[in-house]
């Protein structure tokens, strides 16, 4: 499936196939140029359904990493 995200200032959409609606959502975020943190609207559509209706949602956008083996493999 073809899904397509853009913001809500932008006229053109971007594809974003083989991925979910939110998957589609969360990348095209990403692409914002502002400092961050900053909240932005995306709204997103699967190009090959048009009965399915425009989603509009907010995202935050902020830098973020985890460390994911803080005791690296110590019980």
């Amino acid at each position: 499936m073809l899904r397509q995200a853009r913001f809500a200032n932008e006229e053109n959409w971007t594809d974003y196939p083989d991925v979910t609606l939110f998957g589609a959502v969360r990348q095209h975020a990403l692409l914002v140029e502002a400092t961050l943190p900053v909240q932005v609207q995306v709204l997103v559509r699967c190009k090959d359904t048009p009965e399915i209706p425009v989603e509009v949602y907010d995202v935050l956008v902020s830098r973020h990493s985890q460390i994911l083996n803080p005791r690296k493999g110590d019980s």
